[in-house]
């Protein structure tokens, strides 16, 4: 079986799915991996053949923790551009695997599923990743909200990401002949997403 990776994020992101590639590669599947430039090296120090896709989030996510509101909104174009770097990258070796698999920043993978007929698994590597009244979107870092509040931090979180994303997940879905998404963290996550944690 052929399986296309998009691990991107930061090193705690990519960890993961140079496992995954490894035992993939062990059990005699082909794997193509897509990474970070930054997270290349660790790929290959891994055994693994990766090739570099789009942004350096370690930078991404320093910027965002540390910076100010105006930097952090400064970053959205980034994101933006991200879309079409990851789908220039990945459609075509998308079209050649049988299964796509992403995890934390693949912004394409439900795209790909849509447009190549493929299936797509979404990796999430903590449960604060799905939306619920049981604790708040993966941004806020207090975990002892009231539901309601949790609650209200996902709607914000979800606006958040409809503002930064969804006219330019949507522009790419209709130039390819596909109908628009209604919810960027659903598309984000796929359909079918895996739970992958202690």
């Amino acid at each position: 079986m052929k399986i296309l990776i998009g691990a991107f994020g930061t090193r705690g992101d990519v960890q993961p799915m140079l496992a995954l590639a490894q035992t993939l590669i062990s059990r005699g599947h082909g794997v193509s991996l897509a990474v970070p430039p930054n997270s290349v090296p660790l790929a290959r120090a891994f055994g693994v053949d990766a090739f570099a896709v789009g942004l350096d989030y370690e930078e991404i996510s320093r910027r965002a923790v540390n910076g100010s509101f105006r930097e952090l909104a400064s970053m959205f174009p980034l994101v933006r551009g991200e879309v079409q770097a990851q789908l220039q990258a990945l459609e075509e070796p998308g079209a050649a695997a049988d299964v796509i698999v992403g995890s934390s920043v693949c912004t394409v993978g439900t795209l790909l599923s849509d447009l190549l007929r493929k299936p797509y698994l979404f990796f999430a590597f903590c449960p604060q990743l799905f939306p619920s009244g049981d604790h708040p979107n993966p941004s806020v870092p207090w975990h002892s909200w009231p539901r309601w509040l949790n609650r209200l931090s996902w709607v914000t979180h979800g606006w958040l990401w409809q503002a930064v994303l969804l006219s330019t997940i949507n522009r790419v879905r209709e130039a390819r002949g596909l109908p628009p998404t209604r919810d960027v963290w659903s598309s984000l996550i796929g359909r079918d997403p895996v739970l992958a944690s202690d």
